[in-house]
């Protein structure tokens, strides 16, 4: 007998094409257009949901005297979480550099915790970072700021950085500066900032995409400021999932109280035209005005004991082209005077007996009372 005419042959391969036929009918052929809408889903769930998820689960804690821990000065998720939570709390916000954060001092020795003492009230929420010099922060406020919008804010001009070309950001030479991922990374030119496009790109990225944001927090909070990888192998024994406890206590913890060995000092300081920080430092006051806040503008004290005579004199000139630039925006402003010597820990930042005396200083002045009635 030929073997087609076998049955039990002719059996198998009915049951192989019979087979062969479901497989082909339960398969899910999907078009270009379709797998390019499960991309787009994919794409959703981890970089859009899961990071609104996130911020939901995650619980911070913020008390009275609440400043952001600097371990966390680049974790601009966490920041924002954290500026929310202090708007909710405080009805006015303190905005600036380590001065209004407390460099030198504990959680109570601030400025607006020392505020809160002298007027015997709770008003006044401390959302400064270190190394938050005006073109930093005005990236901060134009990317991360929407969630104090309508607050009132008193924000910090600090003079320090415009006492040279380089702290203006205009050498031509690259520097360390503070702050870099909050700068301008291709819209404006900073000659001092020449970091490579990759990484400006990346930072550009992560402005725009939640889940990169949310990837950095996770790096900095959860993982001790590591890449996953270099976590996992440095503690092999441990489980990742074990770091997520999703209750947040971003507080600074007890602070380093020290005071800097101070030199004399022969700064050139930028006149109020050519100054870069200058106008970044405008140009923060526009975004808060766009975005509905209430404005009251802390001018800080330089300490003048440190400097050459013909630098403090560049320094009193300065100081006059700020007040007469102020007093034309007619926003108030309160400009602190010089203090004590024995009141400077630094070159502008004070210690707890001269940030005590600057709240009390400012509590006492008409203009800021009738400000934050």
């Amino acid at each position: 007998m030929s073997e087609n005419n076998n049955p039990d042959q002719n059996q198998k391969k009915d049951i192989k094409h019979n087979t062969e036929s479901e497989i082909a009918t339960n398969t899910v052929i999907l078009s270009m257009k379709e797998w390019l809408a499960v991309g787009i889903s994919f794409i959703a769930l981890i970089f859009f949901l899961i990071p609104f998820v996130w911020s939901i689960a995650e619980k911070i804690s913020i008390d009275d005297n609440f400043r952001i821990n600097q371990d966390y000065n680049e974790d601009y998720w966490l920041y924002k979480a954290c500026a929310e939570k202090a708007s909710r709390r405080f009805p006015v916000l303190f905005l600036g550099d380590s001065v209004i954060w407390g460099r030198f001092v504990q959680n109570e020795e601030t400025i607006p915790a020392y505020l809160n003492t002298e007027l015997c009230t709770n008003l006044f929420g401390n959302i400064a970072m270190n190394g938050l010099h005006p073109a930093a922060m005005y990236g901060l406020i134009r990317h991360f700021g929407n969630k104090v919008m309508g607050s009132k804010v008193i924000i910090h001009l600090n003079p320090i950085w415009m006492n040279s070309i380089e702290e203006d950001l205009r050498g031509t030479e690259e520097k360390r500066i503070n702050q870099p991922r909050l700068l301008p990374q291709f819209t404006e030119r900073i000659p001092s900032y020449q970091e490579k496009i990759p990484v400006k790109s990346g930072i550009v990225m992560e402005r725009m995409i939640p889940g990169l944001l949310l990837a950095n927090h996770l790096r900095l909070y959860y993982f001790d400021g590591k890449n996953f990888s270099d976590w996992v192998i440095d503690n092999p024994e441990k489980n990742p999932l074990s770091c997520f406890n999703f209750s947040i206590n971003p507080l600074q913890k007890t602070n380093n109280v020290r005071t800097m060995r101070i030199f004399t000092q022969d700064w050139e300081w930028i006149a109020l035209g050519d100054s870069l920080q200058w106008s970044y430092f405008q140009k923060t006051i526009s975004t808060l005005k766009k975005n509905e806040n209430y404005i009251f503008i802390y001018v800080g004290s330089i300490n003048p004991y440190i400097m050459t005579p013909e630098s403090l004199k560049k320094y009193r000139k300065l100081q006059e082209e700020i007040k007469t630039a102020l007093a034309k925006n007619g926003i108030p402003f309160y400009f602190c005077p010089d203090l004590p010597d024995v009141m400077y820990a630094d070159a502008s930042h004070q210690v707890k007996e001269g940030y005590a005396y600057v709240a009390k200083l400012l509590a006492g002045d008409s203009a800021f009372r009738q400000w934050i009635k």
